[in-house]
């Protein structure tokens, strides 16, 4: 397939629309949940319990509600313009929102306005995952030019090149000191990078297919990855020690993300489902279904209360965590909806494989 990518734009093109939107059948055996004493005993203290009348309404202090506040065209129409799964971020202090695509650009957004601020050129193929540092400095993208290129945020300066991906990179992530860089690819390896010097200190292997997403634990001491290979894994980033293996998906996992106290980690999957899982043990807790078609990205509201879900069935979805009950389903995009990314203050960014962006609140 690798290639044919090189040679042919046709299949090229067909190849970036099935990563982002195909679904492949799914077994319906049932994977069995824990009670739900067991997931409350792992969220935020504050989050209410399930009950009869808890589990109808949205918590009070929930972020984000069906409101749609913005949305605009963000990059090219058709397949030049996909918004792909890791391709939204906030900056730290909500100011700033960055788009990747595979028109092979990142464009910062001033998030009050919709206003483009900038417009940051380099790769040479499709840009598939984004991340601000923890400090809002810098910005990392990786692309399927198998690089991961470092930009400063305020001038869009290139600042470092890393080079040592076989293969496309789809996922990128900072550790919480800023200090390291992650990186996922189709190699089937995750790289451990030093961020201010670019020297490559660890290559973590393991899965069988493509690397489709990484998360830092907030702690920063664990990464999390997820696999065409069906499967979660759990790794020591000291040591690169592989801790865990978590099955239970029936299609390749697309997204993953831990909350914010570190205790649950969600994946998203072409099987449609999300699962949230139990870090401490690996143990399955939750399997939230709703949604028509592949799960493409998921992440949790700053409190912690909330897990949205973007998906090709064209919504986005929003679960209470404490009961893996569907609050909302929110609508509006025409198109696949890749990625979904929370600010710290609660607003919600998708985005689509026209290029669109929405933000809700």
């Amino acid at each position: 397939m690798k290639k044919v990518i090189k040679y042919s734009i046709i299949i090229v093109v067909f190849y970036a629309v099935l990563r982002c939107t195909t679904q492949l059948p799914v077994s319906t055996e049932a994977v069995k949940n824990t009670t739900k004493d067991t997931i409350t005993n792992v969220i935020p203290k504050d989050v209410p319990k399930a009950g009869p009348k808890s589990a109808a309404t949205t918590p009070k202090t929930s972020p984000v509600s069906s409101q749609e506040v913005r949305s605009w065209k963000a990059h090219l129409g058709g397949n030049k313009g996909i918004i792909c799964e890791g391709c939204l971020a906030f900056t730290p202090n909500g100011q700033l929102l960055a788009s990747g695509s595979v028109d092979k650009t990142i464009k910062l957004w001033k998030v009050s306005t919709g206003q483009l601020l900038n417009t940051l050129s380099g790769h040479e193929s499709w840009v598939w995952s984004i991340a601000f540092s923890p400090d809002g400095q810098q910005l990392a993208s990786g692309s399927w030019d198998k690089t991961i290129r470092l930009w400063q945020v305020s001038t869009g300066e290139l600042l470092n090149t890393l080079s040592e991906h076989e293969s496309n990179v789809n996922s990128i992530a900072f550790s919480p000191n800023g200090q390291q860089l992650a990186s996922g690819s189709d190699d089937k390896t995750i790289k451990l990078w030093q961020v201010s010097t670019g020297e490559l200190l660890n290559t973590l292997s393991g899965h069988e297919d493509y690397v489709n997403s990484i998360a830092f634990s907030p702690d920063g001491r664990q990464l999390a990855s997820g696999s065409d290979d069906k499967t979660l894994k759990l790794w020591k980033v000291s040591t690169g020690q592989l801790l865990k293996t978590l099955s239970g998906h029936k299609n390749k996992v697309k997204s993953v993300a831990f909350s914010p106290n570190g205790q649950l980690l969600a994946s998203g999957s072409g099987d449609k489902t999300i699962k949230l899982w139990q870090v401490s043990k690996g143990q399955l807790l939750k399997t939230l279904s709703g949604h028509e078609i592949n799960v493409t990205s998921v992440a949790f509201s700053p409190d912690g209360r909330l897990l949205a879900s973007s998906s090709g069935d064209k919504t986005v979805k929003l679960w209470q965590v404490s009961t893996g009950q569907l609050l909302q389903t929110l609508s509006g995009h025409e198109t696949e909806v890749e990625s979904v990314a929370f600010s710290r203050d609660g607003r919600l960014a998708s985005g689509d494989a026209d290029g669109v962006i929405k933000l809700w609140k």
